[in-house]
């Protein structure tokens, strides 16, 4: 069985996503904030939070059905997060 660290739960503004919305649609899910919290972490950290990201947009993870929107943003940005740490043409 694979463990992945414990992951907040992503957020729309300040209310996790899981917490009922008093209205029908959703708000937009706060980008900004995700960045800020992903260039707090250390290296070590990002990976981890990477690869369960990674998990959640996998068809495992929703039985073969695509993965949510909130899921892809968090991968994308991880590994966006990453290229900016640790560019490809570093040592030239």
């Amino acid at each position: 069985m694979v463990h992945f660290p414990p992951l907040e739960a992503p957020r729309y503004n300040s209310r996790p996503m899981w917490q009922p919305s008093s209205s029908i649609a959703f708000d937009e899910f706060d980008v900004e904030a995700l960045r800020v919290r992903l260039q707090k972490m250390t290296d070590d950290q990002l990976v981890k939070f990477g690869k369960a990201a990674r998990y959640m947009c996998s068809p495992k993870a929703y039985f073969g059905e695509g993965p949510r929107k909130e899921f892809v943003i968090q991968l994308d940005e991880a590994r966006a997060e990453w290229r900016r740490r640790h560019p490809k043409n570093a040592g030239s």
